[in-house]
């Protein structure tokens, strides 16, 4: 979150004005400033708007520093191989996770009060280890969110490295609604592969990263397709389309960080779906 505040506030305003009306956080993005923008942008509009937040991942230590010593870190990071290194390293290292109940109540209540809310629509476990999926205490603790009225729904948000073996482990939760994957060509065979037991589960599927954290960008094969499609979208828009397509239990997260980028989803969602013979050349990327 490197802009100002004040941009973060008015396209978050904006894309509720264009309809838009999901919205996904997690309380260590930005060290908690993505819930308390967000929040503030939604004040007087809470019902007009889905919130959906994650915990379950620690700060780590370098996480904890003031904002602006944050910043001056990741642009040496950005600048030189060696440091950008050191600061992936450090992330690693010092990063952790808890899904014990004491951790996640005192995780939802700060969150609750980031947002300025009573409640979230969504609440999911941040990648939690398998291990943690079995826990009986993990379940009670949610149980107890959704009777005190804080959480609607619950669900897990999968890993980017994320198992067959892992989804249907997280299916196995009681009172699941929610499962958030990676969504974009690497995983299609993925998705093939557990969509029966996703559906017969009635788990429905935020699908996240269509454009495969910037991957698809640089994938001639995937930007011939595009320049060859004669709907003459744009590769964000070609990426999205087939996102949508492919998770047909849920919505997909665009992930929007400027106005023009908020200009092109818009057009993308509003554009006919891929032909069938554009849908399987992409799907193909993943082999």
């Amino acid at each position: 979150m490197s802009r100002p505040e004040r941009d973060w506030d008015t396209l978050l305003r904006q894309a509720l004005d264009a309809g838009i009306n999901f919205f996904d956080t997690a309380d260590n993005y930005s060290q908690g400033n993505s819930e308390r923008v967000l929040g503030e942008a939604l004040r007087g509009r809470r019902q007009e708007a889905i919130i959906c937040t994650k915990a379950g991942h620690t700060l780590g230590s370098a996480q904890r520093l003031p904002s602006g010593v944050l910043k001056v870190m990741h642009k040496v990071g950005r600048s030189f191989g060696p440091a950008r290194r050191a600061l992936k390293a450090g992330r690693q290292l010092f990063n952790g996770t808890r899904f014990d109940s004491t951790y996640l109540t005192h995780a939802i209540e700060n969150s609750l009060r980031r947002l300025r809310t009573d409640y979230v629509d969504i609440f999911l476990l941040h990648n939690p280890p398998l291990d943690a999926l079995t826990s009986a205490d993990l379940a009670k603790v949610i149980h107890s969110f959704k009777d005190r009225g804080l959480v609607r729904y619950y669900g897990v948000a999968c890993p980017d490295a994320v198992t067959a073996d892992y989804i249907r482990a997280s299916l196995c939760l009681p009172e699941l609604s929610v499962i958030e994957l990676p969504t974009h060509p690497y995983v299609s065979d993925l998705f093939f592969d557990v969509v029966d037991a996703v559906k017969n589960k009635g788990v429905a599927v935020i699908g996240r990263t269509p454009y495969a954290r910037g991957k698809i960008f640089d994938d001639k094969q995937f930007l011939r397709i595009v320049m060859t499609d004669p709907t003459n979208r744009t590769p964000a828009q070609m990426a999205l389309r087939f996102a949508i397509q492919l998770n047909e239990l849920g919505m997909v997260l665009p992930g929007v960080s400027s106005l023009p980028h908020l200009e092109d989803t818009l057009e993308g969602l509003s554009a006919p779906p891929l032909s069938p013979d554009a849908f399987d050349r992409i799907s193909a990327l993943n082999a």
